[in-house]
């Protein structure tokens, strides 16, 4: 079908992250309309924006979305206009400044900022509507098990995610096969398999991306998870009194502690996201903690013969030999984060595009398009499934929740002044897992909690069905 394109490119350069955000926005906006079909469409037309993040997935399943929205909507006169770019944050932030965003938008921008303000268009009349697949329940019981979780806000939805992503301990099955090495289902497992392969290889247990303090994070929100359920990663989402001192997530610190100082990789502190990663591909590590976006990642360099699987962090056992939290809850992030803007000419049209674009025919198209997992059940084509897609498959199929962090994004001067450095020193042994909480728990008290210019949004209350809390 004929349509007006927009296709944004970046040049992505080393420099400082001055530069790199000013080249960014400067050649995202001057490059302007690279691809362009079609006639302007006429003044009677309702058109809706799609501005999309361009990444792992390409342009042309978002095209396809677009035509077929088009041609299911014909009667309505719709039109859909793609907006594309690795800089797509840049691009629509002044957009929101003026009250002129898109009505959808794959992005980055901070959305605390946005609900504080009213902007974003809550999705729960849609979700709580009909599925466009005509099977008679609704948009939102379609959704995988958690895979909205995340994205409550005073107890509405006001996000839904297109890929559902989990973090996992990834492993080479071949490696561990040969070696007589067996997946962990607990941490005790866990420490007693690193400390054979120290024993028996010439690889380190652990890969890790040192210069990414984020993935450290994100692996201490898992094992507080592991150590408390989900109830504890609450406390600190919700940054209540002692939460950072609560047992769940200092043991969690001196478990990671332990790891680090005895297992990462020597030198990991000077390794980057993708030299970490491809220590792992490259055999010299066993595991690499990741979130399944790493599939994709690594698919071009990874070895023929390198078998690529995962598996859930493990379970942490209590005293009466039942695991201490859920382990069939995983911790997962935004996820494609889609966002409908209140502000936007025609946000509810929008909504009915994405209920669209979410029914179990489209995601299957989308699967198949972008080899990723979709939220929805039976919205992945699995016909083609990798056997490493299949063992990711069979982690989610089980999943009976998530839970995130969103301190980072609501408090980033304090993770950047405090936590990340704190972090940093936990994993090097030169501060205890008790002092790292201490110091924590000081700083958010000054930094954020009584600090008035700083936005604490209301209390989260994590409404899965998926855990005990446990």
């Amino acid at each position: 079908m004929n349509r007006d394109r927009k296709v944004y490119a970046a040049l992505w350069c080393p420099g400082s992250l001055l530069l790199f955000g000013v080249l960014l926005t400067l050649v995202c906006l001057i490059v302007g309309d690279i691809v362009r079909e079609g006639p302007v469409p006429d003044a009677s037309a309702v058109e809706i924006e799609m501005a999309i993040w361009e990444a792992a997935a390409g342009r042309e399943p978002f095209f396809a979305l677009a035509d077929a929205y088009e041609k299911a909507s014909s009667e309505r006169n719709i039109r859909v206009k793609v907006t594309l770019s690795p800089g797509i944050d840049n691009l629509i932030k002044p957009r929101i400044l003026m009250g002129n965003p898109p009505e959808i938008a794959h992005c980055g921008v901070n959305v605390w900022h946005l609900l504080k303000r009213d902007k974003l268009y809550f999705l729960d009349g849609v979700l709580d509507g009909p599925a466009y697949d005509g099977t008679g329940e609704t948009f939102r019981n379609t959704f995988l098990p958690g895979a909205l979780d995340g994205f409550r806000y005073e107890g509405k939805t006001y996000s839904v995610p297109f890929t559902y992503l989990v973090w996992v301990i990834w492993y080479d099955r071949k490696v561990f096969r040969e070696n007589g090495w067996q997946p962990p289902s607990t941490w005790d497992e866990m420490l007693a398999l690193c400390s054979r392969i120290k024993q028996e290889s010439d690889i380190a247990p652990f890969a890790y991306q040192g210069k990414d303090i984020g993935f450290a994070y994100w692996f201490l929100m898992s094992l507080t998870q592991r150590c408390g359920g989900v109830d504890a990663v609450t406390r600190l989402n919700n940054i209540e009194q002692g939460a950072f001192e609560q047992d769940a997530f200092i043991e969690a610190a001196a478990m990671l502690q332990h790891l680090a100082g005895r297992y990462f990789q020597a030198g990991y502190r000077s390794m980057g996201r993708l030299e970490g990663q491809m220590q792992f591909i490259n055999r010299k590590c066993a595991m690499l903690y990741c979130g399944n976006w790493l599939i994709n990642e690594m698919r071009n360099v990874m070895p023929e013969d390198f078998e690529l699987s995962c598996f859930p962090v493990p379970a942490v056992i209590g005293v009466d030999g039942t695991p201490r939290g859920n382990p069939d809850v995983h911790n997962s992030i935004w996820g494609g984060q889609t966002i409908l803007f209140a502000d936007a000419p025609h946000p509810a049209d929008g909504a009915d595009l994405v209920r669209f674009w979410f029914s179990r025919e489209n995601m299957r198209r989308f699967s198949r398009a972008t080899k990723m997992i979709t939220p929805i059940r039976g919205g992945t084509d699995e016909s083609d499934f990798t056997p490493t897609q299949k063992d990711l498959m069979d982690i989610i199929r089980t999943t009976r929740g998530t839970f995130t962090d969103r301190c980072l994004s609501l408090y980033p001067k304090w993770v950047g002044l405090h936590f990340n450095p704190a972090l940093e020193q936990l994993l090097e042994g030169t501060l205890t897992p008790e002092a790292f909480g201490a110091l924590l728990e000081e700083t958010i008290e000054t930094d954020v909690r009584r600090n008035p210019n700083v936005y604490k949004p209301p209390p989260l209350i994590l409404e899965s069905e998926c855990e005990n809390n446990k």
